[in-house]
Order: structure tokens, then C-alpha cells, then sequence
């Protein structure tokens, strides 16, 4: 028993003093564990596929010094033998902002232009070579068991990420062997959907870049008429006066069912940017012009736009102003004083948003290689 007690005393002591040690020293993290290949998913993969065309285009720097001249005229499907064939496939080293190469395949038909006996020096010892940046990625000896003129078979070649960074794969086929064809598909991830740039058209009596039909509702303009009117879908009508701006093609002057009294129409516009690209930059340009003052707004935020009598509903007015952030719904309303008889809003424009350039993080990038 004493034994026992001495044992455990002299536990707890070592355990205090390791305590009390690791106490001493600075804080060290563990290590990052890594990642099993099993839980790596990418968000949104993106394929393309190169075809080899019909004219061979060898890189000479792609290949080696000693073969850089006898790949010069090479030649698809070649018919004569003892004529060596190179061709290089190109490609954008990123797919698109955010995005990286993580694998390719390379497949390669080839032909026998000779018999190919073992051991013999003719279409037997052709081998299929391929190349990035004049290193070699591999080979493979099609007719190496032997073969009979004309015979064909198909080679493939599992290309790594860290062979893409060049933006050039190339192959190499020795000169008994002619390639008939030959594809490069290549794999990659990107962090995001492929951004693209939007347009939206925010035009008054509009579907589609055509005016609708007068007396017809705007589908996406609502208008709350002064007092204790109810918000409404908008109407398109005919101007009232010869001196109000004629309409263009693409839309129409609007207004609701209570066109003529006296106070303030607020008209409004909603639409949505989605969520998926909040590093494009979103821009509103607007002609417009109403009866009587107007005040454009985008998000409640103070006018970007005005105009006043003498000269507000006889020509055209210009404004702009950014939409920010580019993701989420943001609504333009045009505040419309009517001083009196009849009141309208005609107004063109887009919201356009172009997409902005994105940098991946160092990290990002080797967890999708």
C-alpha cells in the first residue's frame, strides 16, 4: 500500500511540474490538421474542352531543343511515315476570376503508319510524349506489344495542377505514328459562380425595351396617388399636353387612375441584384422628365436628381447615382409634386453592373489544388 501511495505522489508531483512548465512557456497552437480529401468539396466546378482543331500549332519552346525543328509542319493524320508530329494546346491559366485549374486529361489517337514488331526500329518504339513549359509529364509506347499497319488505339494522360500554371500543353509523336486526333479537357474550381455582368431596365411603361399599350398597367411601377390613396400598379398614358416630352419607342409617360390632383404622387421601382456577387460595381443612369417637380432617390437616400417648373416636363433630364452593395433588393422612387391640372412621370434608364476583379487568397488556392 505504501508502495502504491508512493507511486501516486510521485504522479501528481510530475503532473504539477508539467503544469507548471508548460504554464512558462509561450502558447503554442497545434498544427492545422489537414484537410482529408474526403471533406474537400469545391463550391462550383467548371470544365473545358480543347479540341485539337485541324492545323497542328506546335510552341517550338514548349519542346525540348533536340526536337524543336522536326515538329515544325506537323501535320494531322499524317499518311507518310518517318515524320515526327507536335502540337500545342492553349488555354487561360485561370478559367475565370476565382477560379483555378485542378487537373486535366489528355486524350491522344493515334495510327500505325507500318507494322510495329517487338524490338523492331520502326512504329514499335514511337512513343506519345507530352510536355508543359518543356518539362516532361509523361509517355506511353502504343505499339510497344507489336501491332499491324493502320492499327489504332487511343492513349490518355492524367495532367496535375501544377502543370497547367503555363497555360500550354503539349504533345509529341514520334515519326511512324500519325495522331488523328487529340482533345484536352481540363477540371477546375472556382469559390464563385461565374459572375456576369447585369443590366436592368427601370424604364416607365416599358416590357422588355417595347412601350406597352396606353391604358395598360406597368407591371413594375407602382405609384401612390396624394392623400389616402392606396399604392397601385401604375398606368401608361398619352401625354397630356403637346409640350410634355414625346415618349420614345421603349417606353411610355405613366400615372395612376387618379391622374390629376393636386399633391404628391410617389411613384417606385423595386428590383433585385441576388446575393451571389457583391464585388460588382452597380451603376443607375436615368433621362427623365415629369409634371410638375420630381425628386429621383434610390434607397431613401437624399435625391441624386431634380427638376422644377419652368422646364420640367418639356425636355428630357439626365441623373445618375451608384447602387450599393451590388447584392440584395434596392427600390428608385421618383417623388412627383402635381401643383395642378395633369401629372406624369416619363423616365429611361438601366442599372447596369459590371463585374469587379477578385484575388484569391494564397490559401483558397492550395486548398483546391
Amino acid at each position: 500500500m505504501k508502495r502504491q501511495i508512493f507511486i501516486a505522489g510521485m504522479l501528481l508531483v510530475l503532473i504539477a511540474g508539467s503544469l507548471s512548465a508548460q504554464d512558462l512557456r509561450p502558447f503554442e497552437p497545434a498544427p492545422p490538421r489537414p484537410m482529408p480529401e474526403s471533406e474537400v468539396r469545391c463550391p462550383f466546378p467548371t470544365t473545358l474542352r480543347i479540341p485539337g482543331g485541324s492545323i497542328a500549332t506546335p510552341v517550338a519552346t514548349e519542346f525540348p531543343a533536340s526536337i524543336r525543328t522536326i515538329v515544325a509542319g506537323s501535320v494531322w493524320n499524317q499518311t507518310a511515315p518517318n515524320k515526327a508530329f507536335g502540337h500545342t494546346f492553349r488555354f487561360p491559366v485561370m478559367p475565370r476570376e476565382c477560379c483555378l485549374w485542378t487537373s486535366a486529361v489528355l486524350t491522344v489517337n493515334v495510327k500505325a503508319l507500318q507494322n510495329a514488331v517487338k524490338g523492331n526500329s520502326d512504329a514499335s518504339n514511337d512513343s506519345v510524349n507530352v510536355y508543359s513549359g518543356g518539362v516532361a509529364l509523361g509517355q506511353q509506347i502504343p505499339w510497344a506489344a507489336g501491332a499491324g499497319a493502320n492499327a489504332t488505339k487511343t492513349v490518355t494522360f492524367q495532367i496535375a495542377a501544377s502543370a497547367l500554371t503555363t497555360g500550354m500543353v503539349s504533345i509529341y509523336v514520334q515519326d511512324d505514328t500519325a495522331v488523328v486526333s487529340a482533345e484536352l479537357t481540363l477540371s477546375g474550381c472556382c469559390l464563385t459562380k461565374r459572375c456576369t455582368d447585369t443590366v436592368i431596365d427601370v424604364s416607365t411603361g416599358s416590357a422588355n425595351g417595347t412601350a406597352i399599350p396606353t391604358g395598360t398597367m406597368d407591371a413594375r411601377w407602382t405609384v401612390k396617388a396624394p392623400g389616402s390613396s392606396p399604392v397601385a400598379q401604375a398606368v401608361a398614358i398619352n401625354r397630356s399636353s403637346t409640350s410634355w416630352v414625346a415618349p420614345p419607342l421603349t417606353a411610355q409617360w405613366i400615372n395612376s387612375t387618379q391622374p390629376s390632383m393636386v399633391g404628391l404622387y410617389v411613384y417606385k421601382f423595386s428590383f433585385d441584384l441576388g446575393k451571389e456577387f457583391p464585388e460588382r460595381d452597380c451603376k443607375l443612369t436615368v433621362q427623365y422628365t415629369a409634371d410638375n417637380d420630381v425628386k429621383l432617390q434610390m434607397d431613401g437616400n437624399p435625391a441624386f436628381a431634380t427638376s422644377s417648373p419652368p422646364n420640367s416636363f418639356n425636355i428630357f433630364h439626365t441623373g445618375s447615382t451608384s447602387v450599393s452593395p451590388a447584392v440584395g433588393t434596392h427600390v428608385l422612387t421618383a417623388n412627383v409634386s402635381n401643383l395642378s391640372g395633369p401629372t406624369g412621370l416619363l423616365l429611361t434608364g438601366k442599372v447596369v453592373c459590371t463585374c469587379g476583379t477578385r484575388v484569391m487568397t494564397a490559401a483558397a488556392a492550395h486548398k483546391m489544388q
